[in-house]
């Protein structure tokens, strides 16, 4: 039965070839390091258990993490309402932490809270605090590489919302709420595991549509009418009328609606000007308001759709969740699925189409703008899919191509 021995200076694969049927956890832990004292604490999958249970009692099946030692400030996955460190990028990737103490530090360095094996990674990088339940504060200890949040770099503490992608040197991690609604109803691997493996009903796959409902693009604005223009016929013709007429029946009468009507013009004239800025101005405030509530429809069409390839292409760290649960979704793919040999190469900016009418997007440059920002979605699962019979190749420095296979 194969395990990991997860210590401080990394995790190591075994091969547990023989052992006695009522072999304990303790026999176990003696044979990892004979010379050693008592340990403080044992962890099976992040677990506690007492070192004179029976290795098939403390749930141990093929690809249990074991774990030794002092109960740290973060430990691997256990049970509690806290909140997760997960490492989803970098050497250390899979890797997963429960934020048990209000201060968590991470770091290359032996005494930080959270150790992580990449050389990039200043030995204390950056700091965790949880100011109140579910609010995290996250702040950089001056590292050498930096700390980014969202593609952004953290100068000064600042909140940091649960899901961020917060990138460190060449590691990437997240902090989410552990999920454990997959786990199989009425499943105790502590007492059903036979010779290690725990008995797994796989569910049908309920497949979701990939339909998504249209967004409505907002009507363009008409073209602007032609400024109402100043007719000078009409301003000068009753002019020259009342004169004639003063002339011809010597009457000053009409000399005052010689001066009437030029009055009566101009202020026709402005009151059409104005009504016609007041309109264009009433027509631009709508389609500003309009444009605005287009654009937050493709923000959220976005953060469902970074949703769903996360959903549909997990991370390590998930991967590990659900195969440590043991999740009612280990091998939900089959053959004939769209995703059926799809691989997670990692994070990335992932270009999609928004579901919009194209056609009625080109009507606008300023409807055009809007679609382009949203076309690109950061920090996505990136896929590659293997059906085709391609061949990936791993290259660099070992330890870390290792890690990435």
């Amino acid at each position: 039965m194969q395990f990991i021995h997860r210590t401080a200076a990394g995790d190591v694969d075994l091969d547990l070839v023989r052992a006695p049927p009522v072999a304990t956890v303790g026999d176990l832990v003696a044979a990892l390091d004979p010379g050693a004292a008592s340990p403080a604490t044992v962890r099976v999958d992040g677990r506690l258990v007492d070192s004179y249970e029976e290795l098939g009692e403390a749930g141990m099946v093929c690809g249990s993490v074991i774990e030794v030692g002092p109960t740290p400030a973060a430990a691997p996955r256990s049970a509690g309402e806290h909140l997760e460190l997960a490492i989803v990028g970098g050497p250390d990737a899979g890797r997963r932490f429960v934020l048990a103490g209000p201060v968590v530090t991470l770091g290359r360095s032996p005494g930080a809270d959270v150790v992580v094996a990449d050389p990039t990674v200043s030995p204390r990088h950056w700091r965790l605090r949880q100011v109140e339940p579910g609010v995290v504060q996250i702040a950089d200890l001056s590292s050498h590489n930096g700390t980014r949040v969202g593609g952004n770099p953290v100068v000064d503490p600042c909140r940091l919302e649960l899901g961020a992608l917060v990138c460190f040197g060449t590691s990437e991690a997240i902090v989410r709420s552990p999920d454990r609604r997959d786990r199989p109803a009425g499943l105790d691997p502590r007492r059903q595991a036979v010779a290690g493996t725990v008995p797994l009903n796989r569910p049908p796959r309920i497949e979701h549509s990939q339909t998504r409902a249209p967004i409505p693009v907002p009507d363009p604005p008409v073209p602007e009418k032609r400024r109402p223009a100043l007719s000078l016929v009409a301003l000068i013709a009753p002019v020259v009328t009342a004169l004639v007429l003063v002339l011809v029946l010597g009457s000053l009468r009409y000399a005052l609606f010689a001066l009437m009507s030029p009055v009566l013009v101009l202020s026709n004239a402005w009151a059409s000007r104005r009504r016609h800025r007041r309109e264009s101005r009433t027509t631009e405030r709508e389609f500003a308001a309009a444009l605005a509530r287009f654009d937050d429809d493709l923000r959220r069409a976005a953060s469902v759709e970074r949703r769903r390839r996360e959903h549909d292409l997990p991370d390590l760290a998930e991967l590990a969740r659900r195969t440590q649960l043991p999740s009612t979704r280990l091998w939900e793919r089959r053959p004939g699925h769209g995703d059926e040999l799809l691989l997670r190469l990692g994070r990335g900016p992932v270009r999609w189409e928004p579901p919009v009418d194209v056609d009625r997007v080109d009507a606008h440059a300023a409807l055009v703008e809007a679609v382009a920002r949203w076309s690109v979605l950061s920090d996505a699962a990136v896929a590659l899919d293997l059906a085709g019979g391609a061949v990936v190749g791993i290259a660099g420095h070992r330890p870390v191509a290792v890690a990435v296979a």
